[in-house]
């Protein structure tokens, strides 16, 4: 067998350890010019063995900044002293695209016959990720700490085979215990616990082992100077295959604030309940009272309404007997009993609506609903009030009647609110003023009717009492009326499922809308 054949290529065998080591392997020579530079050096920089070959590294490979301290720490430093040997360096590698490589060197020196300095040879690791990691590691820890601090809550971890005890910083604070002077283990632990819970704590840790199931207990601690904190307390214990356990882990968190919080929050809410008892009694005693005064002005009004209304209804009678019989009176005795008559039937009037506020008010008001033409309502209406609009010369514009709209509602309660409303378009209007009625639908439910005046409007205030029994809409203009026609008209078109509402400009006029159940709805 030739020689060729039977001895291996040492150069071969050199350059392919060079290449395919998986390491940085950079050898320079005494001058530090770079003779070798291999596959992994040339992969990570970017650059060719041509191209830094017999050149220096810090003019090549290393940044800018860093490269005269690392020539003179990393290269000189060793060069003068190759009894060294070898020594170690960190330091960044100029990358791709400009880019920085943390390698972690190893540095060994070559040395001629006389000792000296033939070669450096520098086997390089990248250790740029491992640092970030350990960077994201120590940032991680650094944030745990913080957050435990914030939240006086701190980790512990027993491990029951040696007994040996690992506190967080966050549960030698909460102890107040100096870490130097604590000798760790789960008895040390318990001396710091107030005697009367020891025993509960410790039974609750034994029990957990046994059940092997974790707890979670409040208990007091007992500081050096006699202070008391209170903690919650986290366990959760690890076993083996065989059920023995190896190690439990858990959390102590400080809740001594909490705790007098909560303590003051009982005697708050103890006294609370006291005073919610009390006022409740008292509200039950004046809503009794309350339900017998108005039982007793329901059933006053019912009564005085029917007594009043029978006289009434006869002096009408009269009344009306004398007119049919004018031609026999004079000019003064028919203007007379014009009074009489119009007088006698704004009190009917009256004794008919304290009627209605009665039955509403005893919850006997019942309303008949049926499908009705909206312009048969209307028209009537409007009839009613036609002949003291035009002495007010009044233009009653009505956008509704031709529309042919049906709503569900009681044909004489629907009149009767609607009729109030345009009454009161009237009373309040000024003088050539208008009375315009537009409609639209609402939420496929309802069809709203608006009934706007051009008279002297309501205030804010004046809106806010508007539905209350006896308020009158404006107590500086003279109009008959008692002020519970719009508080029987709320509660007869809420009979009817509809609603009622209102909005005005002071001086400008009113807008009063109502609104009724479309049919099939």
């Amino acid at each position: 067998m030739s020689k060729s054949n039977s001895t291996p290529d040492v150069e071969l065998l050199a350059n392919s350890f060079l290449n395919y080591a998986g390491a940085l392997i950079v050898v320079l020579d005494k001058e530090g010019r770079i003779v070798q530079f291999n596959r992994a050096s040339e992969e990570l920089s970017g650059l060719t063995f041509d191209e830094v070959k017999g050149k220096f590294p810090w003019d090549t490979v290393l940044p800018p900044e860093d490269a005269e301290t690392i020539r003179v720490n990393a290269f000189e430093t060793l060069a003068r002293n190759p009894q060294a040997l070898s020594g170690s360096y960190t330091n960044y590698w100029v990358t791709k695209n400009d880019g920085r490589a943390l390698i972690k060197w190893v540095n060994s020196l070559v040395l001629d016959d006389q000792g000296k300095m033939s070669y450096m040879t520098s086997i390089g690791v990248d250790i740029t990720e491992r640092r970030l990691n350990e960077k994201k590691l120590e940032s991680s820890e650094a944030r745990l700490k913080e957050a435990q601090r914030l939240a006086k809550i701190g980790s512990w971890e027993l491990d029951l085979i040696d007994n040996t005890l690992v506190w967080s910083d966050e549960i030698f604070n909460i102890f107040e215990i100096d870490q130097a002077q604590f000798g760790a283990s789960y008895e040390a632990f318990l001396d710091g616990i107030h005697p009367d819970d020891r025993d509960r704590v410790n039974r609750a840790y034994s029990d957990s082992l046994i059940n092997q199931s974790p707890y979670e207990i409040v208990h007091r601690l007992q500081m050096k100077d006699g202070s008391i904190k209170f903690v919650r307390e986290t366990c959760e214990s690890f076993f083996d295959t065989e059920g023995k356990p190896l190690r439990s882990v858990g959390t102590v968190q400080d809740i001594t604030e909490l705790h007098k919080v909560e303590d003051e929050l009982k005697r708050h809410r103890d006294h609370l309940e006291e005073i919610v008892e009390e006022r409740t009694a008292e509200m039950k005693a004046a809503r009794d009272e309350a339900e017998r005064a108005n039982l007793a002005k329901s059933e006053f009004l019912s009564r005085m309404s029917h007594e009043l209304r029978t006289p009434m209804n006869a002096i009408l009678g009269f009344g009306q007997i004398l007119e049919m019989n004018s031609d026999e009176l004079n000019d003064n005795q028919r203007n007379s009993v014009k009074s009489i008559l119009e007088a006698g039937s704004h009190l009917l009037g009256l004794i008919n609506e304290m009627l209605d506020l009665a039955k509403i008010e005893a919850g006997k008001m019942e309303v008949s609903l049926a499908e009705i033409p909206v312009e048969n309502v209307l028209n009537q209406c409007v009839s009613l009030i036609s002949t003291d609009a035009k002495l007010r010369h009044l233009n009653i514009v009505d956008n509704v009647s031709n529309k042919g709209y049906t709503i569900q509602a009681d044909f004489n309660r629907s009149k009767q609110v609607l009729l109030n409303i345009l009454s009161n378009a009237m009373k309040y209007n000024r003088d050539y003023g208008s009375i315009t009625l537009n409609c639209e639908i609402i939420n496929k439910q309802y069809l709203r009717i608006c009934i706007t005046d051009t008279g002297i409007g309501l205030s804010k205030d004046e809106i806010a009492k508007l539905f209350t029994s006896f308020e009158r809409l404006n107590t500086n203009v003279n109009v008959e009326g008692a002020g519970i026609g719009l508080v029987i008209s709320k509660s007869l078109i809420e009979l009817m499922g509809g609603n009622i509402g209102v909005e005005s400009v002071p001086g400008e006029g009113s807008t009063f809308w109502v609104e009724f159940l479309l049919p099939n709805t």
